[in-house]
């Protein structure tokens, strides 16, 4: 496979490895780019191979807001 979301480079015995987007490639989730930066003070990885599918990355936050964030039973502390 080749092209912009399946880009990766060979490393050994077949495994393969996606590269991060850099920070000029992020602006379709800049919103979610914004909000990592201001709470934890740079851009996971993470967050920048999913990015090569924003509704996958947006899916992903809306996850982590849902669990993380929001009120619920667990204590903020134990999150």
């Amino acid at each position: 496979m080749s092209g912009p979301d399946h880009a990766h480079r060979s490393r050994s015995a077949g495994t393969a490895h996606i590269v991060p987007l850099e920070d000029d490639q992020l602006a379709d989730v800049q919103d979610i780019v914004d909000l990592a930066r201001k709470f934890s003070g740079y851009v996971p990885t993470s967050f920048r191979i999913m990015a090569r599918k924003p509704a996958l990355l947006r899916t992903f936050h809306g996850l982590v807001t849902a669990v993380m964030r929001d009120p619920g039973e667990v204590p903020a502390e134990l999150k």
